[in-house]
C-alpha cells in the first residue's frame, strides 16, 4: 500500500511536469525551418513594400528571427522544460503579429494570409503548445490583425471580413485540434503511467508471492495443516476484495463530498458528490492544489489551517470556494490525517459539505438581532427585561432587572447603572406586592397582560404591556400616556357638559319621526349649517347641499341602516355651509323604539370639528416632514467590535454615500476593514481616544481623515460610545462627513500664516516661530535679512505685475537655496527673512554667497535683479525678534549702500536699452533729440559739463514710455482721450525711474517737465515761462522738431521747411521764443 501511494504521488508530479514538456531537439528543428521560411519571405517584402523595407527588415531580422534564435539557445538549458511553454507561446505570438502586420499593409496579397495560416498551424500542431497557451496566442494574433486593419483603413471592408473569416476558422480548427491532441496525450500519458506503475507493483507482488509460495510449498510438505491456512487466506482475500468494492460504492454514493490530499495539499482523490458540488470533472481536479479552488482571500487561511491540520491530525474549517461556473459557496472542511506504519504522513481524508444556506441564515440572524437591538435602544417606548424570583413554595417574591433601554430610563427616572442586577425591592422597597404577583403570573404562565396605571410619586399615567420572552422572565413595555389621559378626561368632561346642555337646551341635536318624516333641529344645529333658526327647516334637497357628495352618500347609507335595522352610526362629514364656507362635522345617530320594539324615531347630535381636522392635517404634515429629515441625515450609524480592525457589525445605508463602499463590504471586514479606510497617521490617535473612553465609560468625539473607495480623502466627525456585552467590548456611534468645514478651517489657518503672493510664511508665522525657537535654544539661531534692490524702479518702469514677478522669482530662489533648512518668510513688500538653527557665521556666509551668485540668473525685461543681504546670530542682549531684526537690518543697509546705487544705475540703463531695442524709432528719436539738445546748449554758450548733462537728458527724456502699452505706442490712428491720458503719464514715470539712481537723479526733473508749455497749458504741472527748467524747454523744442520730421505710425513726417514754420508759429505759446529762434536761426542752419 505504501509503495502504491508513493507511485501515485510520483506519477502525479510527473504528469504535472509533462504538461509543460516539449522535446527540445524537435523544437530546434521546427524553429530552424521556421527561421529559413521567415527569412526567405523577405524577398517578397522587396516586391510588395519597397517604401517600408527598413521597417520590415527590423521586424523580420531584428525582432522575430532573434527571438526564435534565443528560444533555440534556451532549449539547451536545464530550466528550459520548466518555462518552455511561455517561451514557445511568446515566439508564436511575435511571429504571428509580424506577418499579421504585413497582411494589414497588403491585405490583397494571399501569400501573407498563407504565411499567417502556417504560423497558426505551427503554433497549434507542430510545436505542441498546450491548449491554453496556443489558443491565447492565436486569438491575440487574430485580434491584432482585425484591430490594426480597422485603425489603418477606418472601415470594415469585404477584404477584412473574408480574411478574418478565413483566419478565425483556421484558429478555431487549430484550437479544436490542440485541445483534442492535449486531451488524448493526457489520457495516453496517464494510462501509460498507471500501467507502468501497476506493472511495477505486480512485479514486486509477484516476487513477494513467489518467495512466499516457495516457503509455503516447503511448509506444506512438512505440515498439511498449512493447506487449511492457505484456504483461509484465499477466503480473506476474497472478503477483502468484496469489502473494497463495497467501500468504493459507498465512497462514490456518499451524500457528502470526500477528498484526499497529499502532504502539500494536492488532490489525490475526490468522490462523485464533491464533483457535483463544485461542478468539475475528476481529471480537472486530481493533482491540483486545494487552495486554487478557494476564493483568493482564503488561500492564505488554508495554508495556515493545513499546516495546523498536519500538526494536530484532525481539524474543522470553513472556506469560501469558487465552483466551475464562478459561483461562490461556503463549505465545511472536516478531516483527519492517516499515517504510514512508520508514523510518517500518508494522506488526509476530508469530508466537504455545502454550508452556504446555513452561513447565509446565520448572517441574516445576526443582522436581525442587530436590528432588534437598535430598535430597542432607539424606540420611544420604555423596555425593561426582568427575571422573576420565587420562594420555597414556588410563589413570586421579587424580580430582578436584566436590561433596560434609554427610553425606560427617561420615562421612569430609574437609571440603568442603579437598577441592573438588582431586585425591584432593592430599588423600590415600598412597592406593593400586587405588582410582583401580577408580573410573576406573566413570567411563570406566559400569559400577557396590558393595563394603565397612575404613578403618584411622579404624577404620570402609564400604559404598561407585559409578556414573557422565556419562562421565568418577563418584559415590560412602558408608554407615557399622561397627555392622552388628561386629554381624554378633559374631552369626557366636555362631553358631559355637552350632553347636559343638550338635554336642557337641545343644542346641536336633531330628531326625525319615522312615520311622519317630521324633522326638528336645535338652535345650535341651525348655526352650524348657517340657517336662521326662526325659519322652517330646509327641505330634503337643500339638506343634501350642506355636505359634499361623498359625505352625503355616507350619511344616507348610515341613516338607511339606522332607520331599517336600528344600527347606530358615528361619522365625520365634510360640510358645505350655506355661506359657501367649508368645514367638518362629527355626527352621531341612533334609533328609538316603542314598547313593541318598533323603530319610531331617529335622533342624534352634531359637533363642529373643523379646527381639530385642521390640526390633524398639520400634525400629519409635520410627521411627514420629520420622516424626510431623518431619512436625509448625512451621517452613518454603526456598531463595531472593539478590536484593531474596528470590525463593523452594522452600518446604516448612508455608508455607501460617504465611503463609496456598501455596508456589506465593510461588515465583518468582508472586503476591507474600517481601520484600513482610516488614514494611517490617525489610527494610533483614534485607538488611544477610544481606550480612554472605555476606561472612563464616556462617549468619544474625534475628527480624522478617511480614504474613500475612489481614493479621495474626506474628513470625518465621529461620536462613539464603548460598552461591554456578552464578555466582549463593542462601540456604537455615528459618523458624518465634515470635509467642507475642515477645508475652510485649513484654508483660513493657511492664509493666516502665509503670504498671499509667494505662499511663503508671513511675518506673523515668522515671529511665532522665532519665539518658539528662542524659548528652546538661544545659542544656535541665525537670521538673514534680504531686500530686493531696485524693485521700485521695476514697478515704476514695468508696473506692479513685473514687480510681483520679481518678488516671486526671488521667493523661488530662496526656497531652492535653503531647501527646508530654515524658516523662509516674506515680512514686507520687498523684504524677506530666514531663520536658521545650528548654523555658524561661516555657514550663513555660504548661503549669502549662493544667493548672490544665483540672483544673477534673474532678469525682469533685461533688468538684473539683485539682493541686499544682512545677517546676524542671536546673542544674549536680544530680547525679542525685533532686536535681532534691527541688527540684521543694519548689516543689510550697509550692503545696500555698497551695491544698491550701482544696481539702480544699471537698472535704468537696462530699462532704456529695453525701450530702444523694442522700438527702433524710439532709439533714433532719443539719439536725434540728444543731438539737437547738445547743439542748442553749445549755441547758448553752456559749459561743457552742462552740455554733457543736457545731451544725456535729451537721450533719456522719454524713458517713461517703457510703461506705456504697445497698443497705444504703435496705434496708427488718432488716440482716444483715455489713451492720450495714458501717454501723458510717461513724464511722471520717467521722473520716478530716473530719480531712483544718483547718477540719473539730476535728469529726473527734465524728463518730468519736457512737455510743459511756455504759455502754461502743458503737462503734468502746468508750469509757465521761466518756471519751466531751461533744459526741459530745450528738450521740448528738440523733441517736437524731431517728432514732426519723422515718420510715425500715426502720421507721415513733415519736411524740414514745414517743421520750421510750425516751430516758428508756436514760438511764444508752446516753445520758449528765445530757444525757438536760436534753434531756427543758428542750430538748423549750422546742421544744414
Amino acid at each position: 500500500m505504501n509503495l502504491k501511494m508513493s507511485y501515485t504521488q510520483e506519477n502525479n508530479q510527473l504528469f504535472k511536469n509533462s504538461a509543460e514538456f516539449t522535446n527540445p531537439k524537435y523544437i530546434r528543428r521546427i524553429f530552424l525551418v521556421f527561421i529559413l521560411f521567415y527569412g526567405a519571405f523577405f524577398y517578397a517584402d522587396f516586391q510588395y513594400f519597397p517604401d517600408q523595407i527598413s521597417l520590415l527588415f527590423i521586424i523580420r531580422f531584428v525582432i522575430v528571427i532573434p527571438i526564435l534564435l534565443i528560444t533555440i539557445l534556451l532549449s539547451f538549458t536545464k530550466s528550459f522544460l520548466k518555462y518552455s511553454q511561455y517561451a514557445l507561446a511568446f515566439s508564436f505570438l511575435i511571429g504571428g503579429i509580424g506577418i499579421a502586420y504585413m497582411l494589414i499593409l497588403k491585405p490583397e496579397i494571399i501569400m501573407y494570409i498563407g504565411g499567417l495560416f502556417i504560423v497558426l498551424f505551427s503554433g497549434y500542431l507542430l510545436i505542441k503548445l498546450r491548449f491554453i497557451y496556443a489558443s491565447l496566442s492565436g486569438n491575440l494574433i487574430i485580434l491584432f490583425y482585425i484591430i490594426g486593419f480597422i485603425i489603418k483603413y477606418q472601415e470594415i471592408t469585404t477584404t477584412l471580413i473574408f480574411s478574418s473569416f478565413f483566419l478565425v476558422t483556421a484558429n478555431i480548427i487549430g484550437m479544436i485540434g490542440s485541445y483534442n491532441i492535449e486531451k488524448s496525450n493526457r489520457i495516453l500519458f496517464l494510462n501509460t503511467i498507471k500501467l507502468t506503475d501497476y506493472n511495477l507493483l505486480l512485479q514486486q507482488q509477484y516476487s513477494e508471492k513467489r518467495d512466499q509460495l516457495e516457503q509455503l510449498e516447503l511448509s506444506i510438505k512438512e505440515n498439511t495443516l498449512l493447506q487449511k491456512v492457505n484456504h483461509e487466506i484465499e477466503m480473506l482475500a476474497h472478503t477483502l476484495k468484496e469489502s473494497e468494492s463495497r467501500f468504493r460504492r459507498l465512497f462514490e454514493l456518499a451524500p457528502f463530498g470526500y477528498q484526499s490530499l497529499d502532504e502539500e495539499g494536492h488532490f489525490l482523490e475526490v468522490n462523485q458528490k464533491w464533483l457535483e458540488i463544485m461542478g468539475y470533472q475528476r481529471e480537472e481536479v486530481i493533482g491540483k492544489w486545494f487552495g486554487d479552488f478557494l476564493n483568493p482571500d482564503m488561500k492564505e487561511k488554508f495554508a495556515e489551517r493545513f499546516k495546523l491540520f498536519k500538526e494536530k491530525g484532525v481539524i474543522y474549517s470553513e472556506f469560501s470556494m469558487k465552483t466551475k461556473n464562478g459561483d461562490t459557496i461556503f463549505v465545511g472542511f472536516d478531516g483527519i490525517v492517516s499515517y504510514n506504519e512508520n508514523g510518517s504522513f500518508l494522506q488526509t481524508h476530508c469530508s466537504v459539505s455545502d454550508i452556504s444556506l446555513s452561513k447565509i441564515a446565520t448572517e441574516k440572524l445576526l443582522k436581525s438581532e442587530e436590528q432588534y437591538r437598535l430598535l430597542t435602544s432607539e424606540m420611544q417606548l420604555g423596555l425593561a427585561l426582568h427575571e422573576i424570583i420565587v420562594g420555597d413554595q414556588g410563589k413570586p417574591t421579587d424580580y430582578r432587572f436584566l436590561s433596560v433601554n434609554e427610553a425606560y430610563e427617561q420615562l421612569t427616572g430609574l437609571k440603568k447603572e442603579d437598577v441592573l442586577g438588582k431586585t425591584v425591592l432593592e430599588v423600590l422597597p415600598n412597592l406593593e406586592h400586587e405588582w410582583i404577583d401580577k408580573y410573576g403570573e406573566v413570567a411563570l404562565t406566559g400569559k400577557s397582560i396590558q393595563f394603565e396605571s397612575y404613578a403618584r410619586e411622579i404624577g404620570k399615567y402609564y400604559s404598561v404591556s407585559s409578556y414573557s420572552p422565556k419562562k421565568g422572565q418577563f418584559a415590560v413595555l412602558v408608554e407615557d400616556i399622561t397627555d392622552r389621559i388628561l386629554a381624554e378626561n378633559e374631552l369626557s368632561n366636555k362631553h358631559k357638559d355637552l350632553l347636559t346642555s343638550q338635554k336642557v337646551a337641545k343644542l346641536g341635536t336633531w330628531r326625525l319621526n319615522v312615520k311622519t318624516n317630521e324633522v326638528t333641529w336645535s338652535e345650535e344645529l341651525y348655526k352650524m349649517y348657517g340657517f336662521d333658526s326662526t325659519q322652517p327647516i330646509p327641505p330634503y334637497t337643500e339638506h343634501m347641499k350642506l355636505f359634499t357628495k361623498s359625505s352625503w352618500d355616507q350619511l344616507s347609507k348610515a341613516l338607511a341602516l339606522t332607520s331599517t335595522k336600528g344600527i347606530p352610526y358615528e361619522l365625520e362629514l365634510e360640510m358645505a355651509r350655506k355661506d359657501m364656507t367649508k368645514g367638518w362635522m362629527w355626527v352621531r345617530g341612533e334609533a328609538e323604539y316603542n314598547d313593541q320594539g318598533e323603530i319610531v324615531s331617529l335622533s342624534g347630535a352634531a359637533q363642529d370639528i373643523t379646527e381639530r381636522k385642521i390640526q390633524e392635517e398639520l400634525l400629519r404634515r409635520n410627521e411627514r416632514e420629520k420622516s424626510r429629515i431623518i431619512s436625509n441625515l448625512p451621517g452613518v450609524s454603526y456598531k463595531c467590535k472593539f478590536d484593531e480592525s474596528w470590525t463593523m457589525l452594522f452600518l446604516s445605508d448612508v455608508c455607501e454615500t460617504l465611503t463609496g463602499y456598501q455596508s456589506s463590504e465593510l461588515i465583518d471586514n468582508k472586503v476591507i476593514s474600517y481601520n484600513e479606510l482610516i488614514v494611517p497617521k490617525y489610527r494610533e490617535f483614534i485607538a488611544k481616544q477610544f481606550n480612554e473612553a472605555r476606561r472612563t465609560k464616556k462617549s468619544c468625539n474625534i475628527e480624522y481623515e478617511l480614504t474613500r473607495k475612489d481614493g479621495s480623502r474626506i474628513w470625518i466627525w465621529e461620536k462613539g460610545t464603548p460598552y461591554f456585552q456578552d464578555n466582549e467590548w463593542f462601540i456604537e456611534g455615528f459618523f458624518m462627513d465634515i470635509t467642507d468645514r475642515k477645508v475652510s478651517e485649513e484654508a483660513i489657518t493657511y492664509a493666516s500664516n502665509h503670504d498671499y503672493l509667494t505662499n511663503l510664511n508671513n511675518r506673523r508665522y515668522f515671529v511665532e516661530k522665532f519665539n518658539s525657537l528662542i524659548s528652546e535654544d538661544r545659542t544656535s539661531i541665525g537670521l538673514i535679512m534680504i531686500d530686493i534692490n531696485g524693485l521700485k524702479i521695476i514697478n515704476d518702469a514695468y508696473g506692479h505685475v513685473k514687480g510681483d514677478e520679481a518678488i516671486k522669482k526671488v521667493s523661488n530662489l530662496l526656497m531652492k537655496v535653503f531647501n527646508q533648512e530654515g524658516v523662509v518668510a516674506r515680512i514686507g513688500g520687498d523684504e524677506f527673512a530666514i531663520l536658521l538653527t545650528n548654523k555658524t557665521a561661516d555657514d550663513i556666509q555660504i548661503f549669502k554667497d549662493n544667493l548672490v551668485e544665483n540672483t544673477k540668473e534673474i532678469l525682469i525685461d533685461n533688468v538684473q535683479v539683485s539682493l541686499a543681504i544682512g545677517y546676524e546670530l542671536l546673542n544674549d542682549t536680544d530680547k525679542n525678534v525685533d532686536d535681532l531684526l534691527s541688527r540684521a537690518e543694519k548689516q543689510l543697509y550697509r550692503h545696500k549702500v555698497t551695491v544698491g546705487e550701482s544696481i539702480r544705475n544699471h537698472a535704468i540703463k537696462a530699462i532704456f536699452n529695453t525701450l530702444t531695442d523694442k522700438y527702433q524709432e524710439e532709439k533714433a528719436h532719443s539719439s536725434k533729440v540728444s543731438f539737437y539738445c547738445k547743439k542748442i546748449g553749445i549755441e547758448l554758450g553752456l559749459n561743457k559739463e552742462d552740455v554733457d548733462v543736457l545731451e544725456l537728458a535729451g537721450m533719456y527724456h522719454d524713458i517713461g514710455k517703457i510703461s506705456i502699452p504697445d497698443a497705444i505706442l504703435d496705434k496708427p490712428g488718432k488716440l482716444t482721450e483715455e489713451e492720450f491720458n495714458t501717454i501723458k503719464t510717461h513724464t511722471q514715470i520717467g521722473y520716478q525711474i530716473l530719480r531712483a539712481a544718483d547718477e540719473y537723479s539730476g535728469l529726473a526733473e527734465y524728463a518730468l517737465s519736457h512737455h510743459e508749455r511756455w504759455d502754461g497749458r502743458g503737462y503734468p504741472k502746468g508750469l509757465k515761462g521761466d518756471e519751466i527748467p531751461l533744459f526741459s524747454r530745450i528738450i521740448n523744442v528738440a523733441d517736437s522738431f524731431e517728432a514732426m520730421t519723422t515718420d510715425r505710425p500715426y502720421h507721415k513726417g513733415m519736411s524740414h521747411e514745414d517743421a520750421e514754420i510750425e516751430i516758428n508759429r508756436c514760438s511764444g505759446s508752446q516753445f520758449d521764443p528765445k530757444i525757438a529762434n536760436l534753434f531756427l536761426g543758428k542750430v538748423l542752419k549750422s546742421i544744414h
